[in-house]
């Protein structure tokens, strides 16, 4: 059961428009439920998914990609619902990637921490001295896009520069060690130009872009986003 990122944002926009009681019900539901069973209360970031209807059985992996879908998600929820545990737990996950998948010195986000399933069922006082999963070191250019947008929307909720601060340092680092004029964005940071290109990355990228342009008014992430949507036509 995977959490259903894109679903929620559809229904949070209906719910926007009408005003309807039965889309903010579904929407607290799962988010709720996807708190109390797929989120990792000791260290923090939401597990990739659960293998039980209500939530409470995770596969233990955690992913880049569900953490900054979810702390989007969440933060969207906090501005609708006025709920401060979303906003919490939005934070929360932010936390977990910037101190277990983020490269400071690179300026670049891991793909995923391995599930470790001896390591998660550790008391919690045992895990403090236990090995913790490992982690995988690929630079995905589209997921790396997928958490700048996420820092930039919580910059825009909750005025916090630092998380700006490292989605600027992310997106640069996609334009200059991903990003060609004619190919596109790579799949993977400094990988291979061998492969063809992924819509989905460049589509995230384009997503990254324009919210640090309408968060900061800065005209390069414009022109930026042009050069991408032009790419993306020629695909």
């Amino acid at each position: 059961k995977q959490p259903p990122w894109e679903g929620l944002r559809f229904l949070m926009a209906l719910y926007s428009r009408s005003g309807e009681k039965v889309f903010l019900k579904m929407i607290t539901a799962t988010l709720d439920g996807m708190r109390a069973g797929l989120y990792d209360q000791k260290d923090q970031g939401f597990f990739r998914y659960s293998v039980a209807r209500d939530w409470r059985v995770p596969h233990y992996e955690k992913m880049i990609v569900t953490n900054a879908n979810l702390a989007w998600l969440y933060l969207e929820a906090y501005q609708v619902t006025g709920r401060r545990t979303y906003k919490d737990v939005a934070m929360g996950v932010l936390d977990y990637l910037l101190w277990t998948l983020y490269d400071s010195g690179r300026g670049a986000f891991y793909a995923s921490q391995d599930a470790g399933e001896d390591y998660y069922r550790l008391p919690w006082k045992d895990r403090d001295q236990a090995q913790r999963p490992s982690i995988d070191r690929t630079t995905y250019s589209g997921w790396n896009a997928l958490a700048a947008a996420a820092l930039v929307k919580a910059y825009a909720v909750t005025g916090n520069l630092s998380h700006l601060k490292v989605a600027a340092r992310v997106l640069e680092l996609l334009w200059c060690e991903a990003w060609h004029p004619a190919q596109g964005i790579a799949h993977v940071v400094g990988g291979s130009r061998d492969q063809p290109p992924v819509l989905d990355a460049h589509v995230q990228f384009l997503r990254a872009s324009m919210a640090f342009y309408q968060a900061t008014g800065d005209p390069e992430h414009l022109q930026r986003s042009m050069d991408i949507v032009r790419c993306i036509q020629d695909l």
